[in-house]
């Protein structure tokens, strides 16, 4: 019976070894299951944290100060003696410049008012276009520095890291966009505030001219004398 139990027993020993290898197998495995899980859900924590480091990464400010420019082109608008269209109180401005035909019917202007009214025309459509040429040439002077922000942006635009960096790229390119926009406004308000002036002036002296010959022709004629007078 010993003969016959010794065989008996290892071959349980054997079977039951193996049996513990196998858990331990299975239990190797799940445990690198488990392992590689958590290293792929660690990898996508790294890249969500690298892409919030280059979405908060400090971008270079592409900014111009056209807000500044705008405020001295508008400071420009209103120098000199012309009626500029920033008048605050434009219609009562452009009523006591150019007060039309039928009043200076009635106003019976002499030569020395006449010859007021002339200078007046002279230096008002000269400073009208004085400002013109200015708002001009400032426009001319900032091209240097609107260059210098066009290339600061295409610089950033090509260097960026995350999407909100894009994102804030395209935000200031948008902007600097409006604001040249607004400066080409400006601009056309210029030529229009040239133009009207002149315009206003030479209707002004039409009037002036008109009036003056309708209140010559309607004058009552000198009394007749003995001619020892004349």
């Amino acid at each position: 019976m010993a003969a016959v139990a010794a065989p008996v027993c290892a071959a349980a020993s054997i079977v039951t070894g193996d049996a513990t290898e196998a858990t331990q197998l299975l239990n190797l495995a799940q445990l690198l299951a488990q392992a590689q899980t958590l290293g792929e859900q660690l990898r996508a924590v790294t890249e969500t944290l690298d892409i919030a480091r280059r979405n908060v990464a400090k971008l270079r400010s592409g900014w111009s100060g056209t807000g500044q420019e705008l405020a001295r082109l508008q400071a420009l608008v209103s120098q000199g003696e012309h009626l500029a269209y920033t008048a605050r109180d434009l219609d009562s401005a452009f009523a006591e410049k150019y007060p039309g035909y039928a009043q200076y019917v009635t106003q019976r202007l002499g030569s020395g008012a006449m010859a007021a009214k002339y200078d007046q025309w002279s230096r008002e459509t000269r400073d009208s276009a004085r400002a013109a040429l200015r708002v001009a040439g400032a426009h001319s002077e900032e091209l240097a520095t609107e260059a210098g922000t066009i290339r600061s942006l295409e610089r950033a635009g090509s260097t960026v890291e995350g999407q909100l960096q894009a994102i804030q790229v395209g935000q200031q390119i948008a902007l600097e966009q409006v604001r040249q926009t607004q400066k080409l406004r400006q601009l056309i308000m210029m030529q229009m505030q040239l133009e009207a002036d002149f315009r206003a002036a030479e209707q002004d002296r039409a009037d002036l001219q008109r009036g003056a010959m309708r209140d010559f022709t309607n004058a009552s004629p000198p009394p007749p004398d003995d001619g020892e007078r004349f």
